[in-house]
């Protein structure tokens, strides 16, 4: 889910409006995120943050992550998503 000041109809486990940024769920697989920050890899049932494509993507503990189903969403294998 990539929120730009849009993402008033989403919430995290907390109940809070997620933060600007690219947030992600991985549900089966591994995806690696890389960008100027870093890379890092995340397994099946991982979540991770990042703010933006200068700063590392963070792991958010389980539990924490945006829990919304964002239908069409990914959900194809070997795609890229590139946040600028």
């Amino acid at each position: 889910l990539l929120c730009l000041q849009d993402c008033s109809n989403y919430r995290d486990s907390s109940g809070n409006v997620p933060k600007d940024g690219l947030h992600v769920d991985v549900q089966e697989g591994l995806i690696e995120v890389r960008n100027a920050g870093g890379t890092i890899d995340l397994p099946a049932g991982q979540f991770g943050y990042v703010a933006n494509n200068q700063t590392g993507m963070i792991n958010v503990p389980k539990g924490d992550g945006v829990t919304e189903n964002v239908p069409g969403f990914g959900g194809g294998r070997g795609e890229e998503c590139v946040v600028q």
